[in-house]
C-alpha cells in the first residue's frame, strides 16, 4: 500500500499537530500545482488520485496499512498499482521536458562559448571581425549557464553601449552631424581600461548568440594590428580580474561600426570622474569601480578611498 512519507515520518517520531508535517496523511493525495488551468486543478481535486511524486509517498507492507487503518481509519491509503493522476503526469512529464532541453540548451551553450563562459582573454588578429556585448548581458548568460533556477538572460542588449539623437540634451552636445543615428560612446580600440563594460567576441560565436538570443545592434570592430615581422606585440582583450600577463594599455588602429563619437566619449568620461570624486575630510580622493560598473552604479564599497592609479592624482586642501 502507498501512504503519505511525511505522516510515516511522523508516527516514527511521535509527533502530533500542530507540530506534525503531515497530521492527516493527504500528502499521498493528489494536489494540482497551480500553473495548470483552474478547470484541470478543479478536476484533479475531484478525482483525488494518488499522487505522481514518489518523494510524497511511501510503499508499507499490509501489516503496517492494517495497523494505520486500526489507528486511523481517515488515512488515505492506495493499492501499489493504483493509477497516479494523469493530469499531474502530464505537467510533470512538460516540465521534466522543459528541464531537460535547458540542461542541453546549458551544455551547448557552455561548449561552445567556452572562451566567454570561462572569462579567458582574447588574442586579436589582424583584420579578424569581433563584435562587442554588453558586459551585464554577459554576466547574465554566465549565472544562466550555470545555475539552473536561472532563467535566461532574454535578447542581447548593447544599448548602453551606444547614444542616440534622442540622448542629445541629456549628453549637453548640439551637434547633429554627432547624433545622425547611433554612435558609440566608448572606443574599444583604446585598451587603456583593463576592465571596460563590454567583451570581445568573434564573429562565429556572435552570429551563435544571435541565433539563441536575438537582439543586439550589432557593434563590429575591425582593428589593424601589425605582423609579428613588424615588430608588434601580443595584444590582449578580455582581461578580466584574474589576468597576469603583460598588457597592452595603448590605442591601436581600426575601424567600428557604427563608429566612435569622440564627443560623447569625452562627456562620459568627464561624468564617470566626476562621480568617482570624493572629498572628505579635506581629502579629494578617486574611486574605482568594479568591472563592468557604469558611472552611476558604484560597487558596493566603493566609496572607500583607494590607492590613486597611474595618471590619476590626489589633492589634499587644508
Amino acid at each position: 500500500m502507498q501512504v503519505s512519507k511525511s505522516y510515516i515520518k511522523d508516527v516514527l517520531a511521535h509527533r502530533e499537530a500542530p507540530t506534525a508535517a503531515d497530521p492527516n496523511g493527504l500528502e499521498v493525495v493528489c494536489s494540482p500545482d497551480k500553473s495548470l488551468p483552474p478547470d484541470f486543478q478543479d478536476q484533479c481535486r475531484l478525482a483525488k488520485n494518488m499522487t505522481p511524486d514518489r518523494s510524497k509517498r511511501r510503499l508499507v507492507s499490509k501489516s503496517v496499512a492494517d495497523l494505520i487503518k486500526s489507528k486511523r481509519s481517515d488515512i488515505p491509503l492506495f493499492p501499489v498499482n493504483s493509477d497516479e493522476c494523469p493530469i499531474c503526469c502530464q505537467a510533470l512529464e512538460a516540465v521534466a521536458a522543459k528541464e531537460h532541453q535547458e540542461r542541453e540548451v546549458r551544455t551547448e551553450l557552455k561548449k561552445r562559448l567556452k572562451s566567454v563562459y570561462e572569462e579567458q582573454h582574447l588574442i586579436l588578429k589582424k583584420g579578424q571581425m569581433y563584435n562587442l556585448v554588453d558586459a551585464h548581458w554577459i554576466e547574465k548568460l554566465r549565472l544562466f549557464i550555470q545555475c539552473t533556477q536561472v532563467d535566461k538572460p532574454g535578447p542581447i542588449d548593447n544599448s548602453n553601449l551606444l547614444v542616440a539623437a534622442l540622448k542629445s540634451n541629456e549628453l549637453g552636445s548640439a551637434n547633429p552631424d554627432c547624433w545622425n543615428g547611433q554612435r558609440l560612446c566608448y572606443d574599444p580600440l583604446d585598451l587603456s581600461n583593463p576592465q571596460p563594460p563590454y567583451v570581445w567576441v568573434t564573429q562565429p560565436d556572435w552570429e551563435y548568440l544571435v541565433s539563441q538570443f536575438g537582439g543586439g545592434p550589432p557593434i563590429r570592430v575591425v582593428p589593424t594590428i601589425q605582423d609579428k615581422s613588424e615588430g608588434c606585440v601580443r595584444i590582449e582583450v578580455n582581461r578580466g580580474s584574474q589576468f597576469k600577463g603583460i598588457s597592452y594599455n595603448h590605442h591601436i588602429e581600426g575601424f567600428c561600426e557604427p563608429p566612435v563619437c569622440r564627443e560623447a566619449v569625452k562627456i562620459r568620461e568627464a561624468r564617470e570622474l566626476q562621480s568617482r570624486l570624493k572629498y572628505e575630510n579635506g581629502t579629494l580622493s578617486i574611486v574605482r569601480q568594479s568591472r563592468g560598473t557604469a558611472s552611476s552604479n558604484l560597487a558596493v564599497g566603493a566609496t572607500r578611498r583607494l590607492r590613486t592609479r597611474k595618471g590619476e592624482t590626489e589633492a589634499i586642501f587644508f
